[in-house]
């Protein structure tokens, strides 16, 4: 009803509330359904056609997907959803062209906050830090709920140094979903910043390189708390005895 009332206001709560199911409710058919009907309320009969685009790049047909984006960003070159969804294609493992990615995404960042967040993230892969920070951000103040790009400023205030500002983004990250997947790389990440090593959260995963980090600030803390032993008599006591049979 709020979305067919012609009011404004009532559109744009009817918009935050399909937007909401569409990255929350459990129900799959759900959630593509008010996927489809946020596009729809924005983009008039081209939201069918972008929620049909979505849908096949789900299906893995990337090609043929972005084929038809293609022909649509030429007759609505000002719609935003349409390159962000061609840089999706373009990152597909079917295509994987990142600097095609990336034009897609310059094209819809300044008002679509996942392009934003899918340029940031790109920029940061591709070593160009500063580019990164400005995208991730402009993410994050555009839609507050993006976790992933609290986290990826995290990671890149981290690479930089800047601690404070790496503990910030990575609490920020847990605080807005404790129980997916990108808050427990963030409590990884914040561990190994604090040096605080507990334990992993239920699920987490980690590379080998993390994993070698863990270690040694593992021992670090160890050692704190029981000094290595350094006198050679005891030492040797110690050897002698576990020589003996």
């Amino acid at each position: 009803e709020m979305a067919t009332s012609g009011d404004a206001g009532a559109k744009a709560k009817a918009l935050a509330l399909y937007d909401e199911l569409a990255r929350r409710a459990d129900d799959l058919t759900l959630r593509r359904t008010a996927a489809e009907s946020a596009l729809t309320l924005r983009h008039g009969a081209l939201g069918k056609d972008l929620a049909a685009a979505k849908e096949a790049l789900a299906a893995g047909k990337e090609v043929a997907t972005l084929r038809q984006l293609d022909t649509l960003a030429k007759r609505h070159p000002g719609v935003a959803q349409i390159h962000y969804l061609r840089g999706i294609a373009c990152l597909a493992p079917g295509i994987d062209d990142r600097q095609a990615a990336l034009a897609a995404f310059k094209l819809a960042a300044p008002t679509h906050a996942e392009a934003a967040l899918q340029l940031g993230i790109l920029h940061y892969e591709l070593g160009d830090l500063d580019a990164a920070v400005k995208q991730l951000q402009a993410a994050a103040k555009r839609d507050g709920r993006l976790q992933a790009a609290h986290y990826h400023l995290g990671l890149i205030f981290q690479e930089r140094g800047e601690q404070k500002l790496a503990v910030e983004a990575l609490r920020k990250t847990i605080a807005l979903d404790p129980e997916s997947s990108t808050a427990k790389w963030a409590q990884t990440k914040l561990q190994l910043l604090s040096g605080q090593i507990r334990s992993l959260l239920p699920g987490q995963v980690i590379d080998p390189a993390t994993e070698i980090l863990i270690g040694k600030k593992t021992c670090e803390e160890i050692e704190k708390r029981w000094p290595v032993l350094a006198d050679a008599r005891l030492i040797g006591e110690v050897m002698e005895h576990q020589d003996t049979p």
